[in-house]
């Protein structure tokens, strides 16, 4: 009788279904190797806010078409990823969480999953996520390794604006340019290239 081995659930945060949705960033090897390792029933959960996260994040830092976008979170609805919601009880846990813990509230919500699930691990590339993770004795873990993430810094670096003012300078300029190219222009130069 062969041994069926014990299935671990595992939590997964939304930057790691766009790093593996994302065909040329440094990243996605290794996270959609992870995905692909752990597509079985059961394995990983997320949250169906996350979905609304990868969409917003595709469209506005990194400028996927819409149409792109729409197929890529079909494809991760149509895997084993189970994308639950949590009842209004854990609204008040997700935002007392949130504001005095200094964490985002989809990551406040994907611990209360976790909990909810009896998940011991979560998988997530985000450093404060993971140390309050890991301070409340779950297990944070990201198929990134280090090298990656050095690769990560500066491909981001060379292809993204910088976080903040720069990024929102950015996306306007994208609007500008797709309604009025002369205006994009010299709203680039105004800003110094949205610096």
């Amino acid at each position: 009788m062969k041994v069926r081995p014990v299935t671990i659930k595992k939590v997964v945060d939304s930057n790691i279904f766009i790093y593996s949705l994302l065909d040329n960033h440094p990243a996605h090897a290794e996270c959609a190797a992870f995905l692909d390792a752990n597509d079985e029933p059961g394995v990983l959960i997320s949250l169906i806010d996350c979905i609304f996260e990868i969409y917003a994040i595709l469209k506005n830092v990194y400028s996927i078409q819409i149409q792109d976008i729409l197929i890529k979170i079909e494809g991760l609805l149509s895997s084993n990823v189970s994308f639950s919601t949590l009842n209004t009880q854990a609204t008040m846990q997700t935002l007392e969480l949130a504001s005095t813990q200094g964490i985002q509230i989809t990551d406040a919500r994907l611990y209360l999953l976790a909990s909810d699930v009896q998940a011991p691990v979560i998988m997530t590339d985000d450093i404060r996520f993971q140390n309050f993770i890991k301070e409340r004795g779950l297990i944070a873990e990201t198929p990134i390794s280090q090298e990656t993430r050095n690769i990560m810094e500066e491909w981001e670096a060379a292809n993204l604006p910088a976080r903040g003012l720069p990024r929102i300078l950015a996306h306007v300029h994208e609007f500008l340019d797709k309604n009025d190219p002369s205006l994009a222009l010299r709203f680039k130069e105004a800003t110094d290239s949205f610096s």
